[in-house]
């Protein structure tokens, strides 16, 4: 959570708002460990912070812009989409707010990306 931590003032996180993400990641750190997905640090950093802004998109009830453009779908393995379906849905839930799949897609494009550089950034083709 050390990154969490470094994030906490740049994005005005408070006490509170920080205990209720903190309990979030720690979930989904969890779940991405399970499928053997780790992030980099510079990774880690860029997915906490969506995860943040995710969290708050969600409390106040506000959607990302579609990104359901099939040669973006195309780009993005399954097994992300997947995992990151995974990931979200109970926090969906949680917040009690609709499912968006353009949700699942932006955080898909952090798994396979962590994906791809596991493999030494060797792509399936």
């Amino acid at each position: 959570m050390d990154t969490l931590t470094k994030l906490k003032d740049k994005l005005n996180i408070d006490e509170n708002e920080f205990v209720e993400i903190e309990e979030v990641i720690s979930h989904i750190e969890e779940t991405l460990t399970s499928y053997g997905i780790s992030f980099d640090e510079q990774l880690e950093l860029g997915f906490y912070s969506h995860v943040v802004s995710f969290i708050r998109r969600l409390k106040e009830n506000e959607k990302v812009m579609d990104v359901s453009d099939n040669s973006i779908l195309e780009q993005i393995d399954k097994k992300a989409v997947d995992i990151a379906e995974v990931l979200v849905k109970p926090i969906f839930k949680e917040y009690n707010s609709s499912y968006n799949y353009s949700e699942v897609i932006l955080i898909a494009v952090y798994i396979q990306t962590a994906m791809f550089e596991a493999k030494g950034g060797e792509g399936d083709e």
